[in-house]
C-alpha cells in the first residue's frame, strides 16, 4: 500500500534538490547566452578586448574577473562549467545528508520508541531542561542524529537508517545504493581536489568514466536522480510505518497559526499541494480544533516545517487573493 503523501522533511529535501539542479542549469544557460551576446556585439568596427570594456561594465561583478572576452567565452567558460557541475554534485549530497537527519529527527518525535534499541546513552542531567514532552522528543531525535548521521560516510548513514526504519533499501535496491556510494566517492574527490577529479573519475567508476576525465551534464542529472530515488524509497517506508497523517496535520496547524487559514477546503488543497497528502475536510476540522484547544507551536515539533511553509507562502497568498477576487 502506498503511503499518503510525503513527509515534511522530504518536501524540504525536494525543494533543496530542485534548487540545486535549477541553479546548475541556470548557470549553464547563462554561459550560452553570454557567448551569443559577445559573438553578436564584437564587430570589425567595435572590438572589446576585456569584458569590462563594454560601456558601464567596469564595475562589479564584471570587474571581479577583468579578463579577455576570448577567455570569458573560451577556456574560462569551460573551467566554470566544470566547477558548476562539481558544485552541484557536492550540493546534492548535502541535501540528502540533511534529509537523513531531518527524517530521523522527525520520526523519533512521532514515535520515540525508535530510540529504544539505538544504544544511545544519555545522562539524567541532560534531560532536566527537556522535561516538556515535545522538547524532549526533539532533543532525543537530535541526539540520535548526531550520534549516527554526523561524521559518517553516506554508505554508513544509509545502512544505519535503513536498519532503523526497516526500509529494505540495502537489500532490495542494492544497485541503487552502490551507485550512490560511487557518487559519494566522486563527491569526496571533488572536495579534496578543488572541484576537480580528473583521472580519478575512472579509478572510482571505470564503467562510467573510462573514456573521459570530466563530468558532463548528464552526470549531474544522474546524481540528482539517484539522490531523489534513495530519499523517495526511505520516505515511503517512514510515512507508511511511522508518520502517516502526522505531517499533513502539522502543516495545517502551522498554516492556521501563521497565516490564519481556517477554511477546510483550502487547507485540504494546500496539504495536497505541498505534501501530496489526501487530508479530508473532516480531518482538517479535527486538526484545527486540536490546535485551538492546545495552542501548541507546530514549529517546535519539526524544524524543516519552516522552509516548506516559506517556500510555498507566496504562492499560497496569490492563490488566496485570486480566490477572493473570483468570489468577489
Amino acid at each position: 500500500m502506498r503511503p499518503n503523501g510525503r513527509s515534511i522533511p522530504f518536501a524540504r529535501f525536494q525543494l533543496s534538490l530542485t534548487s540545486e539542479i535549477r541553479l546548475s542549469y541556470y548557470c549553464r544557460t547563462a554561459f550560452i547566452y553570454a557567448q551569443r551576446w559577445w559573438d553578436r556585439i564584437q564587430t570589425k568596427e567595435t572590438q572589446y578586448s576585456r569584458i569590462t570594456d563594454y560601456p558601464g561594465d567596469d564595475v562589479r561583478p564584471f570587474s571581479g574577473i577583468k579578463i579577455a572576452t576570448a577567455d570569458y567565452i573560451g577556456s574560462r567558460k569551460i573551467e566554470a562549467e566544470a566547477g558548476v557541475r562539481g558544485n552541484t554534485i557536492i550540493n546534492c549530497h548535502t541535501a540528502l545528508e540533511v534529509y537523513f537527519v531531518d527524517i530521523l529527527t522527525r520520526a523519533v518525535f512521532v514515535s520515540p520508541e525508535i530510540a529504544a534499541n539505538s544504544g544511545l546513552h544519555v545522562e539524567v542531567k541532560d534531560l532536566v531542561e527537556k522535561l516538556d514532552g515535545r522538547l524532549l522528543r526533539r532533543w532525543l531525535g537530535d541526539r540520535l542524529a548526531h550520534s549516527y548521521m554526523y561524521n559518517k560516510s553516506h554508505g554508513e548513514m544509509i545502512q544505519w537508517i535503513d536498519s532503523a526504519f526497516k526500509a529494505g533499501i540495502c537489500g532490495g535496491h542494492n544497485a541503487l545504493v552502490k551507485s550512490w556510494k560511487k557518487w559519494s566517492a566522486i563527491r569526496n574527490e571533488l572536495i579534496h581536489n578543488g572541484r576537480y577529479a580528473g583521472l580519478q573519475l575512472a579509478k572510482i567508476w571505470p564503467e562510467r568514466f573510462s573514456n573521459r576525465t570530466a563530468l558532463e551534464d548528464f552526470d549531474v542529472t544522474n546524481c540528482h536522480a539517484t539522490a531523489f530515488q534513495l530519499a523517495s524509497l526511505l520516505d515511503e517506508q517512514v510515512m507508511r510505518g511511522i508518520i502517516h497523517d502526522e505531517d499533513a496535520a502539522l502543516l495545517v496547524r502551522e498554516l492556521f497559526v501563521r497565516l490564519g487559514k481556517s477554511d477546510p477546503a483550502e487547507l485540504s488543497r494546500l496539504a495536497w499541494k505541498a505534501l501530496g497528502a489526501k487530508f479530508s475536510k473532516n480531518k482538517v476540522g479535527a486538526t484545527l480544533a486540536y490546535q485551538k484547544q492546545t495552542g501548541l507551536s507546530p514549529l517546535e515539533e519539526c524544524g524543516s516545517l519552516e522552509d516548506v511553509v516559506l517556500a510555498y507562502k507566496d504562492e499560497w497568498d496569490e492563490m488566496g487573493k485570486l480566490e477572493a477576487r473570483i468570489e468577489g
